[in-house]
């Protein structure tokens, strides 16, 4: 999943290591959650993958710094859209 954030992540030194770090965890949860619902073909969807990462690196900026709380949000996120 590292990966799959590196992908998408915006230039570096947007992002302080913590900040990486927590983001790292809060995906890897967000997205073990939603491998793990079976709704969508995890392998394949990049347009989720993509839309994940984006509103996790969102996320980052604007609110605190627990990985679960940011899964969470994540989560909240994507099921509404």
């Amino acid at each position: 999943m590292q990966r799959v954030m590196q992908h998408y992540l915006p230039p570096k030194g947007v992002f302080d290591p913590l900040e990486l770090a927590i983001m790292k965890k809060a995906l890897d949860a967000a997205w073990g959650e939603i491998s793990a619902s079976n709704l969508v073909n995890c392998r394949k969807d990049d347009a989720l993958r993509r839309a994940v990462c984006l509103k996790l690196f969102s996320l980052v900026r604007t609110r605190p710094s627990d990985p679960d709380e940011l899964r969470d949000l994540v989560l909240s996120a994507v099921a509404a859209d």
